[in-house]
């Protein structure tokens, strides 16, 4: 009977010690910021743009995370005190060069009296009444069905490093036309061509393709000798108008910066099962390089594993025309999501949770862009309720 007694009181005492040690544990990681300085600093050490999971081109060369003095950035209210002189520019690659048509023509062939110029963008909007032409833009003119406009897309020099075989990639553009009808663009050289033949409502409207028209996709898979033309060889009525913002995207890779952030850090206890929030500060770049774009969409993610970041449902989407989003000033955004953490079996540093960022809309290849923001400040807190 005594024997009984002491293995109870013993028991007790070991639940109570465990109880205690659980709310302490739980309490420190409810208080901690999870994240250690050289993580919120978006040190390169840290941050990747490139963990082996993709074939030459290397990774680098889709997304670059740039240091950004805070004087460049602009007004830097808003972020933590501690972190205003860590921003970064993260920038996903056009990878058709001067595709703003800010520096020159290059690239374009002109084909049976087509006629193209580097003009100023005329005073235009879309149909959502947002001016998307900066500075300069191509201005096109075809007097009949058999002119063309051509732009090669597998020259060296106009998509960077090159088109990568059974990749797969998003064209996108702008375009105003003089007159209203149906108009006429072409991508040669796919064992299927892409033709893209819009009917315009109205003129001296800006549209964007594929944004407007979705019945219309152009993502593809290269072959030799891929041609972009505005107009077809298989007819259509005269056109002329203006292009700008002439990109591509490569849809079939993630193009985003990743963190594994590891089970046991020094200055911070383990980590364990619960309600994870992943947050960052963004800001639209104030003074943009040369074909570089305004991203659209940010999207956020977080997972136990490195293979989970590719599922949209581990994912949060912020798009810059959401009700009362303002990007012209910093705005924190988050995604949070319940975690099951378990022991790395073989060494406690090994990481277990992934976060993510890519100045993009990650839903579906037709919703990718090319964009560029403004981040600062990433933070990952713990709560074991859900309740921050």
């Amino acid at each position: 009977m005594m024997k009984r007694a002491r293995f109870f009181i013993l028991f007790t005492i070991l639940i109570a010690a465990t109880s205690c040690w659980m709310e302490h544990s739980f309490s420190d990681l409810e208080t901690a910021e999870l994240l250690t300085l050289e993580q919120q600093e978006f040190a390169a050490t840290e941050w990747s743009t490139d963990y082996g999971k993709t074939s030459p081109p290397s990774y680098p060369d889709y997304v670059s995370l740039n240091a950004v003095s805070a004087s460049d950035a602009g007004a830097t209210g808003g972020i933590p005190d501690d972190f205003q002189d860590d921003i970064h520019r993260l920038a996903i690659t056009n990878l058709i060069d001067n595709g703003d048509f800010e520096s020159s023509l290059s690239g374009w062939n002109s084909v049976n009296g087509a006629t193209a110029t580097r003009e100023t963008a005329p005073d235009q909007t879309n149909t959502r009444e947002e001016a998307l032409f900066r500075g300069n833009a191509l201005r096109f003119s075809l007097q009949d069905s058999s002119n063309l406009l051509e732009y090669d897309l597998n020259a060296s020099n106009n998509v960077a490093d090159g088109l990568v075989n059974e990749a797969f990639y998003l064209i996108r553009f702008d375009f105003s036309a003089d007159n209203q009808g149906v108009k006429y663009f072409q991508l040669q050289g796919h064992s299927s061509e892409f033709n893209w033949a819009p009917n315009l409502e109205s003129s001296a409207t800006i549209y964007s393709l594929p944004n407007y028209f979705t019945n219309i996709d152009s993502n593809f898979s290269p072959e030799t000798d891929n041609v972009f033309t505005i107009g077809t060889l298989s007819g259509g009525a005269a056109m002329a108008g203006y292009m700008d913002n002439l990109r591509m995207v490569r849809t079939d890779i993630d193009n985003k910066i990743i963190l594994p952030v590891p089970y046991r850090a020094e200055g911070r206890p383990d980590l364990v099962s619960g309600t994870y929030r992943f947050s960052v500060y963004i800001k639209q770049v104030e003074s943009l390089p040369l074909n570089e774009f305004h991203a659209q969409s940010v999207s956020l993610g977080m997972s136990a594993t490195d293979g989970g970041l590719h599922l949209v449902e581990n994912h949060a989407i912020y798009h810059s025309d959401d009700p009362g989003a303002d990007w012209s000033s910093w705005t924190q955004v988050t995604v949070e999501s319940y975690l099951q953490i378990d022991t790395p079996p073989e060494d406690p540093e090994d990481p277990v949770v992934y976060l993510t960022i890519t100045p993009t809309d990650i839903q579906l290849a037709q919703t990718k862009d090319v964009g560029s923001i403004l981040v600062a400040a990433p933070q990952l807190r713990y709560s074991k309720d859900g309740n921050f």
